[in-house]
């Protein structure tokens, strides 16, 4: 647990000079360029028959 805290430390310090860096070239964007949320995919749309269908599907496999 500790390797982990301190390689995401160390993340974060890298993450940090970078930041620094770009600002000292002039390079540094827009703080809403760094916290665009990820694209969100919507699920298919599937009508509740089909949904009840293949989980009635799945089921009977599992108990195979």
């Amino acid at each position: 647990m500790q390797k982990e805290k301190a390689q995401s430390d160390t993340a974060v310090a890298w993450q940090t000079a970078n930041f620094t860096g770009a600002s000292f070239c002039g390079k540094l964007k827009k703080l809403d360029y760094y916290l665009k949320e990820i694209e969100v995919t919507k699920a298919p749309k599937v009508s509740k028959s089909e949904f009840e269908r293949k989980l009635a599907e799945a089921e009977r496999r599992a108990k195979e």
